[in-house]
């Protein structure tokens, strides 16, 4: 079998189906019949539409989302508009700062934890 017959994702088996949003050529382990595509976009596909590829995960639900259904919040975070017309604005705010807090408290618990840990007391 040459190079080219071969799953463009695995790189092993038979390449049988192309994906219709990549044009992958991949084997029918590496393909979601359910969603009709190949593995690597069902896993990068925005969460929202189902149409376009992701480019950010959503600050408050998580969901991957892609740039015609995402809003953004400042220069690094953006929020789905799911969540951002849920909340509003000031909700959506709200929830990133609580995130955050929360957020640094465990890891202020978890490095609390590891020098416990080492002996030396706190």
């Amino acid at each position: 079998m040459q190079s080219g017959d071969l799953c463009e994702i695995c790189g092993r088996r038979k390449a049988e189906l192309s994906c219709p949003k990549c044009g992958r050529r991949v084997c029918r382990e590496c393909f979601n019949e359910e969603k009709g595509i190949c593995l690597v976009c069902s896993e990068t596909i925005c969460e929202r539409c189902g149409k376009k590829h992701s480019v950010e995960r959503c600050q408050i639900c998580g969901r991957l989302i892609c740039p015609d259904c995402l809003v953004r919040v400042d220069k690094v975070r953006a929020v789905c508009l799911d969540c951002f017309q849920e909340l509003g604005k000031e909700g959506v705010y709200r929830a990133i700062r609580e995130r955050i807090i929360e957020e640094r408290k465990k890891l202020a618990s978890r490095l609390k934890e590891q020098y416990l840990q080492r002996g030396k007391g706190f």
